[in-house]
């Protein structure tokens, strides 16, 4: 599935809303990394949640920029 859509002219949407990679968070998806946005709501019927995105997902990398919290995913996404 595609995971990223236009919603018109102006920005990218995904569904999805995330925030920052805690402790916790990276301990509940097994990853070991100390940077990331963790995926905190998936809308449902979204391109997100058609591409197969769950909550507590980590997210390192969007359109090929590093991600390193959730303010950083909000710019690879054009948002």
């Amino acid at each position: 599935a595609e995971l990223l859509k236009s919603d018109g002219a102006r920005r990218p949407y995904f569904g999805v809303t995330v925030r920052d990679l805690d402790a916790d968070a990276a301990r509940k998806a097994g990853y070991k990394g100390a940077s990331g946005a963790v995926v905190a709501r998936v809308i449902e019927n979204s391109p997100a949640a058609k591409a197969g995105v769950l909550p507590g997902d980590v997210v390192t990398k969007l359109n090929d920029t590093a991600v390193r919290d959730a303010q950083e995913f909000a710019k690879a996404a054009g948002a």
